[in-house]
C-alpha cells in the first residue's frame, strides 16, 4: 500500500466526486488484484502477490483495509511476508479540479511489528493529464517519502489505455530514489464493475545488491456497491 497503487482507488473516488459536482454518499468499493511482483516504493517486496481491499467512502471521508499476500517464496532468503494496512482520510476541493487529501495508515505485519504513517497529497487535472504529489511521514521509522505522478488517458483506437509516470524519493536510514511507468487497460464490465490489465516497470538506485529494475504484470477486478 505504500506505493502509488495504494491511492489509486481513493484518487478515482475523489476525482469522481469533484467532476460530478456532488458528494459520494455511503459507497463501498472492493478490489481483488494480482501482480506477478509486488514493488513497495520501488523495491521488490514479493513475487506473485494477491492484493484484496475494501473501502467505504461517504462525502469527503473514506476508510478501508488493504492487504498484500505473497503467494510464494515467503521467508528466508526472500523474507517476503503478508502485510495488512488500515487507513482513513479526508479530501476536499481547494480549487477548480484540484483537491487535497489528508490521512493516516497503520501498517501491520504478522510478526507483530507495526508502524504508523501520515500523508498529505495534492492532485487534480491539467487538461488531459492528472498530476499528483504525496508526502508520507512514518512516525516509527522516521522515514520521509515523497512521490509525484502523472496519469494520461491514451485514446488509442481499439485499445484505449491509461499511462502513468511516477518518481519517488525516500529519506531515511538508507536514502534512495526510484521511478516507474504503468500502462493499464481498463474494461468496464458493468456500471459497478471494472476489469483492469496492466504492465509495469520500476527502477531504483538503492544499491546493496538489490535488483534495480523490475518488469511485471497485473490484473484486477473492482466492484462498487
Amino acid at each position: 500500500m505504500r506505493s502509488h497503487q495504494t491511492f489509486s482507488l481513493r484518487l478515482v473516488l475523489l476525482l469522481l466526486s469533484l467532476g460530478s459536482g456532488r458528494a459520494l454518499a455511503g459507497e463501498f468499493t472492493a478490489e481483488a488484484k494480482f501482480q506477478s511482483a509486488y514493488l513497495d516504493r520501488g523495491l521488490k517486496a514479493g513475487e506473485f502477490t494477491w492484493f484484496p481491499s475494501i473501502e467505504f467512502a461517504e462525502n469527503d471521508f473514506y476508510a478501508g483495509v488493504w492487504a498484500s499476500l505473497p503467494l510464494e517464496k515467503k521467508g528466508s532468503p526472500h523474507f517476503f511476508s503478508d502485510e495488512i494496512d488500515f487507513y482513513a482520510g479526508y479530501g476536499w476541493a481547494v480549487a477548480d479540479k484540484w483537491a487535497v487529501d489528508l490521512g493516516g495508515i497503520h501498517h501491520k505485519v504478522p510478526n507483530g511489528s507495526a508502524t504508523n504513517e501520515a500523508y498529505l497529497g495534492l492532485f487534480g487535472e491539467l487538461g488531459t493529464v492528472s498530476p499528483s504529489i504525496y508526502i508520507y511521514k512514518d512516525f516509527d521509522t522516521e522515514e520521509l517519502f515523497v512521490e509525484a505522478a502523472a496519469t494520461v488517458a491514451v485514446p488509442l483506437q481499439g485499445f484505449p489505455f491509461q499511462a502513468t509516470g511516477r518518481v519517488g524519493i525516500l529519506d531515511g536510514d538508507l536514502d534512495y530514489r526510484y521511478f516507474g511507468v504503468d500502462l493499464v487497460y481498463p474494461v468496464e464490465l458493468s456500471r459497478t464493475s471494472t476489469l483492469s490489465l496492466g504492465l509495469h516497470y520500476d527502477d531504483n538506485d538503492f544499491g546493496f545488491g538489490v535488483p534495480d529494475s523490475n518488469l511485471y504484470g497485473s490484473a484486477s477486478i473492482r466492484l462498487r456497491f
